[in-house]
């Protein structure tokens, strides 16, 4: 069913999954991923961006989660558009995320179409579909594991198996952490806190606390590099700077309930800016069974509903206050948590059907749509007529299909109910044009580095209003400005990038989502901005419409090279770009001769550098002073960000590795020194998280092995 209506969805708009965020940050990424893996390297840096180049710290890339980048590298060999691999990729976390909520649907006693009418809402629900699947993909990519966890430790409380018990639900947190999504973590830890306040107070069960607890110290265990380079990445952020402080941006209002069962419904919502603006409340989308379901049991069996579900209900209510409440810091935006909110919903009502609690739902639900349409029409302003008419005419039809319909059929209208309920929502409401979410023209250029130079490092100044205003943006935009992460496509180098998690060197510079503000536009043109880029090595600046007239103030030594609607390109002649080179002058001790041997490039790859050092005899004093000849060092600067975590080594030994005023690693050796010097990325995060991880997996195979020790030996006895 996921499959057919993402299938129609795609015959009618095959760039349905591909949005916003989708296009310019996350599936870029995906696409430098991919690439790495064919070049034979892991994935921890990108050279394409010096904002956004640090894959590992993303913690969003998924880079340590092995199943996300199997999927990645398996879906970018299929001969698709890159909109479409972005779909394949987002319908089938979406089918194995209903798989999982069938799988804990069966678990928890409900009949066959019961659970897939819960997996359907769950999977198809309005914020998975309107933000995670076509917009912010580690959302859909983490939170497909919640369910899987979910069952994983419901059957960890009740089996005798060492697998089942205290292996698998550990497996699936990392496997659920690593896919990248720190909101799906917490959720499970709300629902694995919710197991074990059930199991002591209703079961009297202290046992289950064991696998719970197991769950979490192996999940954390085998997961240990991606949450440790996250947390040593955090502090140096834009996230840092969100700080503890509330954010009521996109708190679901009270008034935006009855979105519930009529999604085209518009009351005002606080947006990015806090600012409160009329708003479709698409991401409460639920496929009508849910809610109508429960209001059902909540109208005419409250007493047996809560007696038989009371526990469901007190994690519905969490959800829902979850959702509704302000948010901190970095888990700002809290209708982010209506994923977990739908499932929980959709597991509760399903409960509810099969226990005969809600046996008048079908009723419920026509008159639901026909009050909520009119309360909207009179009190709301207007609605989606024609959405709203189709929701009537399908609840008008549920309860005469009840009637008529066979037995064995019958038992299916919850399911079809929601799907044709959530199929029309997001047919007659666009996910994109009722968000505020740009949809950027990308063309088939997008993918060639042409007109610009893939050997080049360019810096793109282009404006706020230029990347997120669709009328500001003529046909095949994306060419030479190259938004967000685009340039990740076509393998191009640039300054910008779309990060929350920008290197030190540049983020004062640029804006998250790497356009500058216009008294940046003119520091790159003046003359302290052009040491920067002269001293970066910066061959290559594009200009947009906003910003072109500043072209104008560049030197004789820029030449243009495209023009374009979207922008102009200009190169500098001769290239002043060198991957590593030595320095001339050392700002914090300019006391201090320097050497300037020959410096040769051997291999340049993503995590590392090598070169040859040849010295030269000759030692220039920038002092006024002289100094001894044995005091004079060669800095070997190397024109990358810096981050935490490089190392270097000289002919096998160890150097030591420091910041050039927090922008560029660089390596001082002695004037004298020569031979081969290599720079790697191995911050303490990749190599410490992969040592626990590897005592986290070797525990649990000795837990395996003495597991079946013991079963083989109670099968002799």
């Amino acid at each position: 069913m996921v499959l057919l209506w993402s299938g129609v969805q795609l015959l009618r708009d095959p760039t349905f999954f591909w949005c916003t965020d989708g296009q310019a940050q996350f599936a870029p990424w995906y696409h430098e991923v991919v690439r790495s893996w064919h070049d034979g390297e892991w994935p921890l840096l990108s050279r394409n961006s010096w904002c956004a180049g640090n894959l590992a710290g993303e913690f969003q890339c998924g880079t340590f989660s092995p199943v996300f980048n199997a999927l990645l590298v398996a879906i970018w060999a299929l001969p698709l558009s890159i909109p479409l691999k972005v779909a394949t990729l987002s319908i089938v976390h979406l089918m194995w995320m209903a798989m999982g909520v069938f799988l804990l649907g069966r678990l928890r006693g409900l009949t066959a179409p019961l659970a897939t009418a819960a997996a359907l809402a769950t999977s198809l629900s309005g914020w998975v579909i309107a933000w995670a699947a076509t917009d912010w993909i580690p959302y859909l990519t983490g939170f497909s594991w919640v369910p899987w966890v979910w069952w994983a430790l419901q059957t960890a409380t009740t089996s005798d198996s060492v697998w089942k018990r205290w292996l698998r639900p550990g497996l699936f947190v990392a496997l659920l952490v690593t896919a990248g999504n720190a909101f799906a973590a917490v959720e499970v830890a709300i629902i694995t806190g919710w197991l074990g306040a059930q199991a002591i107070i209703s079961s009297r069960n202290w046992r289950a606390l064991g696998p719970l607890a197991a769950a979490g110290v192996f999940g954390t265990g085998l997961s240990a590099p991606a949450w440790w380079l996250l947390s040593e990445t955090l502090g140096n952020s834009t996230r840092a700077e969100w700080g503890h402080k509330l954010h009521i941006a996109w708190s679901v209002p009270w008034r935006a309930w009855p979105g519930l069962i009529l999604p085209s419904f518009v009351t005002p919502w606080r947006d990015w800016f806090e600012a409160a603006r009329p708003h479709a409340s698409l991401e409460l989308a639920c496929g009508l069974v849910p809610v109508a379901a429960l209001v059902a049991a909540i109208i005419f069996r409250p007493v047996e509903l809560l007696r038989k579900l009371r526990w469901d209900l007190i994690l519905l209510g969490v959800c829902i206050l979850i959702v509704s409440l302000p948010s901190v810091g970095q888990f700002r935006w809290s209708y982010r948590w209506l994923p977990l909110f739908h499932l929980v919903l959709a597991l509760t009502s399903a409960a509810a059907l099969q226990n005969g609690i809600a046996s008048r739902a079908p009723l419920c639900g026509v008159g639901l749509v026909g009050v909520t349409w009119a309360g909207a029409t009179l009190f709301a302003g207007t609605q989606n007529v024609t959405l709203a008419l189709w929701l009537f005419g399908v609840a008008v039809a549920w309860p005469v299909a009840e009637r008529f319909l066979p037995r064995t059929l019958g038992q299916w209208i919850p399911a079809a109910v929601v799907t044709l309920s959530l199929g029309a929502t997001f047919w007659f409401v666009p996910t994109h044009a009722q968000s505020f979410k740009a949809k950027f023209s990308f063309n088939d250029g997008i993918l060639d580095p042409a007109p610009l130079d893939p050997t080049r490092l360019y810096v793109s100044i282009h404006s706020f209003r230029e990347t997120f205003e669709s009328r500001s943006r003529p046909p095949g935009y994306g060419n030479i400005v190259r938004p967000g992460d685009t340039m990740e496509y076509a393998g191009l180098r640039f300054l910008n990038g779309y990060s929350s998690f920008s290197a030190r060197d540049v983020k004062g510079l640029f804006l998250m989502e790497g356009f500058v503000d216009p008294g940046i536009a003119k520091f790159f043109i003046g003359p302290d901005g052009e040491r920067l880029l002269l001293f970066l090595g910066v061959d290559g600046i594009v200009f947009s419409r906003d910003y072109g007239e500043l072209a104008s103030g560049l030197g004789p030594e820029w030449k243009k090279v495209a023009d374009a609607p979207e922008g102009v390109a200009y190169h500098r002649e001769p290239r002043r770009f060198f991957p590593v080179k030595t320095l001339k002058f050392l700002f914090d001790r300019p006391g201090v001769p320097l050497a300037d041997p020959v410096v040769q490039i051997i291999a340049e790859g993503r995590n590392s550098v090598t070169v040859q050092i040849t010295p030269l005899p000759e030692i220039t004093e920038l002092t006024l002073g002289a100094e001894p000849a044995s005091r004079a060092v060669a800095p070997i600067a190397f024109v990358r960000p810096f981050l935490e975590g490089y190392q270097a080594f000289l002919n096998g030994n160890p150097v030591p590795v420091r910041s050039y005023r927090e922008m560029l690693p660089i390596v001082e050796l002695p004037a004298t020194a020569g031979g081969k010097l290599e720079l790697r990325y191995r911050p303490r995060g990749l190599t410490g998280g992969l040592m626990i991880t590897g005592f986290t997996a070797l525990a649990m195979l000795l837990i395996a092995v003495a597991g079946n020790w013991q079963r083989g030996k109670s099968n002799s006895n």
